[in-house]
């Protein structure tokens, strides 16, 4: 791999119109899929800046001999499933995943959907479950012998959601934090009357922020996307709650990144690029090809054609080891209706059948409850909700 790679070389070597406007197109839409995905994955970021570098950057599969069943991917062309993950830093145990997330693009209609995974979904049977804690969070440290992480969890969701899995992207909160704070932090419209309480990720002091128009640099913008709790704040569900509030986080990022020129995304681009602390890294096996290829794929999409949504069911109990575990448990009909609709538009029916999440909340003789729900839309749709 290229050291000190410098991305502003891909201007200096384009001086006709016609090669800038090519590339001002691969940055504008991959900013596109980056201002969803970035945020809630903690980074990715990385995935657009280091994969139009022409690099194959960090994949964790790269030489690993896997023996395990093969992977459910996509058998059409017109569609490709990404998965994002974020994971935890080191000291909170880097082998959970803060985040994750399926993008959907499908080349044909020229739509991008995302698909939210809350990390606390419970993934297991009547009988119990093989991870800590029941969490699908939690599937990511645990593979079996020979096998990477990432396939692991890559496995878990094909199984227990029936998503079909192509590429995948792993981030980090470290590269996050200074994604945000190179572009000027992250400026989000606070709608509950009293403000929020947030954390900062650095001092790990509180902070009283809003109402009202905010910037929040990357420490705090990390404190905002991972918060909560707090009933106070509008914080009643938990994970579900945080799933809801970090789409406020992408659309202020996309804001930023229309703002930016190509020269400035380029700095950008190489400063992260060269960054030597390994838990800044990006890894992915999206070749250079692809990502060039997704560009030109999306180019005039707008926000209409961007959705977001999450897996939909309801918080429920699950006993381990004597101890009670807060778990989200899938509402199984309601989900395959969401797949069928904004991800599935070649596959077979996806139906409740091939599901293997559990709807652990029947176990527990507790009805169905869809206030958990916090449903999705478009980018245009979730902005003039919440007045951002």
């Amino acid at each position: 791999m290229q050291d000190n790679f410098d991305f502003s070389s891909l201007q200096k070597t384009g001086k006709k119109q016609k090669k800038r406007r090519k590339i001002r197109a691969a940055v504008n839409i991959i900013a596109s899929i980056v201002l969803v995905v970035s945020v809630l994955a903690t980074g990715v970021m990385g995935y657009y800046v280091f994969g139009l570098s022409g690099f194959k950057f960090n994949d964790q599969n790269a030489g690993v001999s896997d023996d395990y069943e093969d992977m459910l991917t996509s058998n059409h062309s017109g569609v490709s499933y990404i998965l994002v993950v974020g994971i935890c830093p080191p000291e909170e145990g880097s082998k959970l995943t803060d985040t994750i997330i399926v993008a959907c693009l499908d080349h044909n209609n020229k739509t991008l959907n995302f698909l939210q995974i809350p990390r606390d979904l419970y993934i297991g049977n009547g009988n119990g479950s093989p991870y800590s804690g029941g969490k699908i969070n939690a599937a990511y440290g645990s593979p079996r012998k020979g096998e990477t992480n990432i396939n692991c969890l890559r496995r878990v969701i094909n199984n227990y959601l029936g998503v079909p899995l192509d590429h995948y992207v792993i981030v980090t909160i470290p590269a996050f934090m200074k994604l945000i704070d190179a572009v000027g932090g992250l400026t989000i419209n606070i709608t509950q009357s009293n403000g929020i309480d947030i954390m900062d990720y650095n001092t790990k002091k509180h902070h009283r922020v809003g109402p009202g128009w905010v910037t929040l640099e990357g420490s705090k913008a990390i404190g905002f996307v991972r918060k909560r709790t707090g009933v106070g704040d509008g914080y009643l569900l938990g994970d579900a709650d945080r799933v809801k509030y970090q789409r406020l986080a992408y659309i202020a990022l996309a804001k930023k990144l229309k703002e930016m020129s190509v020269s400035q995304v380029a700095s950008l681009a190489s400063s992260l690029y060269n960054e030597t602390d390994e838990n800044k890294r990006i890894q992915t096996d999206i070749s250079i090809n692809d990502i060039l290829g997704y560009a030109l794929e999306v180019k005039g999409m707008d926000m209409s054609k961007i959705g977001i949504y999450a897996v939909p069911g309801q918080y429920s109990g699950y006993r381990v080891n004597g101890f009670r575990s807060s778990v989200y448990c899938i509402h199984k009909s309601e989900y395959v209706d969401l797949f069928n609709q904004h991800f599935n538009p070649y596959g077979k029916t996806l139906t409740t059948s091939d599901i293997m999440a559990y709807e652990l909340y029947l176990d527990n003789g507790e009805k169905y409850d869809a206030s958990d729900d916090v449903g999705g839309g478009t980018l245009s749709q979730i902005g003039e909700k919440f007045k951002q």
